[in-house]
């Protein structure tokens, strides 16, 4: 998600909707943070509903025009993550069009994370879900999981109630709806009281607070509103270790 992206979403809203249509539909990252995605990682897929059912399976989205699968930022922290949980987790990198324009590849997004975490649900009787995104792929999930009204042009998928209360922990990074007033929540180093460029309500995700964290870093491009660093938006490979404490401290405690 760009900063140009943010600011126009948030244009928007005293827009008509037309309008605000249009301006949704904004562009991709620019250039001094796509130079910045240097490590190809493994290629997207999915696990058919057939696959054997683990007892947690981690569900990643990663950031706009990142390389498939996790993309480079994500995919360091969800191998940690994997590596360092006590409790098994098997993880998977959602397919989705995080190349596209930021509303089609948000809508995508949201359309795609609820139909497969509703479809392995429904599989999986007794699995659980940890998600985790990045970017684009951190505010995808966040406005799945958010109460608060929509962005018009945005889809209006969420998960049911049921596969809801199966979602253990999640944990997103440089998210363009991160508010800093959001409590326990909103975690890093963020500048106090200066929210994302597309900021959510502060009660937005007030049902998660247990169990989720909405990292931002000060000066992020994305995340803070007043943000100029692209170098900030990229830097959250080294939350890897205080992910897997806060992935393992949810995981153990549900057993």
């Amino acid at each position: 998600m760009t900063a140009q992206s943010a600011r126009s979403t948030q244009s928007a809203r005293t827009a008509r909707p037309a309008a605000r249509r249009r301006l949704l539909a904004f562009g991709t990252l620019a250039t001094t943070v796509a130079a910045l995605l240097c490590a190809p990682s493994a290629p997207a897929s999915a696990v058919a509903s057939t696959a054997a059912c683990p007892k947690y399976e981690l569900v990643g989205l990663r950031g706009q025009t990142e390389p498939a699968g996790y993309g480079w930022v994500l995919g360091s922290i969800v191998s940690t993550v994997v590596a360092k949980t006590s409790v098994p987790v098997k993880a998977v990198p959602l397919a989705y069009d995080a190349n596209a324009d930021t509303l089609v590849g948000v809508n995508d997004g949201i359309t795609k994370l609820v139909a497969y975490v509703e479809g392995r649900a429904r599989a999986c009787r007794s699995t659980r879900f940890v998600l985790m995104g990045f970017s684009m792929g951190a505010y995808v999930v966040g406005e799945t999981l958010s109460t608060a009204p929509r962005y018009p042009g945005v889809v209006s998928a969420r998960f049911s109630t049921a596969t809801s209360a199966r979602i253990a922990a999640v944990v997103v990074y440089g998210d363009a709806g991160f508010n800093a007033g959001a409590g326990a929540l909103s975690a890093g180093p963020f500048t106090p009281g200066v929210s994302g460029r597309l900021a959510r309500p502060a009660t937005a995700l007030a049902a998660w607070n247990a169990r989720m964290r909405d990292v931002c870093n000060a000066d992020d491009v994305i995340c803070q509103s007043n943000g100029n660093s692209a170098a900030a938006h990229q830097d959250y490979v080294k939350y890897a270790d205080a992910t897997a404490g806060f992935v393992e401290s949810v995981l153990t405690t549900l057993g």
